[in-house]
């Protein structure tokens, strides 16, 4: 049984929840769960995405903001990009340089490590119904866009040159609902692409050539109701996370086999999840972050390369950041 949590002093504005978890031997790895919360003093975190410093940008569309913090949860800075109205998709190059889609007017819009505005992808404004997500090719330096509204994937050179695209709308192989999300392994031989509408996950091949899905229109261990964010490994699985649902699913990512979730509803941050929306990993420093978009908060998990049953959680204690 959940014991109650000690919330001494606690108010909204503070910058930084600290959860002191306890240890847990799974498979032979010690985890530690979960570590802190980010209260992200944003009006809506959406989208996260990780520098080659491994510092985290989280995008706030209603808030026109981009937030930054490094891998302890400080704040290293915010700004508002000058052309990008509602900030949504983020995608960040290995020299700093960034994308970042626009959800109010359909662009995806280009800047360089200094946050200078340098174009747009296309037509600019229109080009996208709504660019949900993106996500760069580390092996080529491609970046992809997923086109929730067209059920499209577009990729880019990183020049910004079109290179092509694939899916339609539909229920089969190739073809989606509402993609949401999109994930490429680090070797770029794996795409997994978030299928929310039809609750699965698709895999391709660095051809686009359709290999296999996972997971179902459901509530059930393995089923999706709203796959949002995904976050593929090095260490032979894939984070899902599902926005209604309000959990993060870990499959292997050789067959889709389901293995565990975590999560539940919470309507405080660092009680649970409140909408799902993102999840990112962070191998070098072994976390994963979550982003719960209700609470205004992203969730800070730390994990060497496994991650912990909804049943192995412990209590959590929320202590004030001294």
């Amino acid at each position: 049984m959940r014991r109650s949590k000690v919330l001494s002093g606690w108010t909204v504005a503070l910058s930084l929840l600290v959860l002191i978890a306890g240890t847990q031997a799974v498979s032979g790895v010690t985890i530690e769960y979960p570590m802190r919360t980010i209260l992200t003093d944003t009006s809506s975190p959406a989208r996260l995405a990780l520098d080659s410093s491994q510092n985290l940008y989280i995008t706030d569309p209603w808030g026109t903001r981009v937030l930054v913090y490094d891998s302890t949860g400080s704040a290293v800075t915010q700004f508002t990009p000058s052309q990008t109205a509602a900030p949504l998709g983020i995608a960040i190059w290995a020299d700093g340089s960034f994308a970042l889609s626009d959800a109010m007017t359909g662009s995806v819009d280009l800047y360089d490590a200094g946050q200078n505005y340098v174009g747009s992808l296309g037509a600019g404004d229109g080009e996208f119904g709504l660019p949900c997500d993106l996500e760069i090719d580390r092996s080529t330096g491609h970046l992809y866009v997923v086109d929730s509204a067209s059920a499209q994937i577009s990729e880019y050179d990183s020049t910004g040159s079109f290179i092509g695209s694939f899916g339609a709308s539909g229920t089969g192989p190739s073809e989606f609902i509402k993609p949401t999300g999109i994930s490429i392994s680090e070797d770029g031989t794996r795409l997994y692409v978030a299928d929310q509408a039809n609750g699965r996950v698709q895999v391709f091949d660095s051809n686009k050539t359709y290999l296999r899905e996972f997971g179902s229109m459901g509530s059930l261990p393995g089923q999706f109701v709203r796959v949002q964010g995904i976050a593929a490994s090095t260490s032979g699985f894939v984070c899902a996370s599902d926005s209604f649902l309000n959990s993060v699913q870990l499959v292997d990512s050789s067959d889709g086999a389901w293995q565990t979730d975590f999560g539940e509803m919470g309507l405080l941050p660092g009680d649970g999840f409140l909408q799902a929306v993102d999840a990112e990993l962070d191998e070098t420093n072994g976390l994963l972050y979550v982003a719960s978009h209700n609470t205004l908060a992203v969730e800070v998990f730390q994990s060497a390369g496994v991650i912990p049953t909804e049943s192995a959680v412990p209590d959590w204690y929320i202590l004030e950041q001294p």
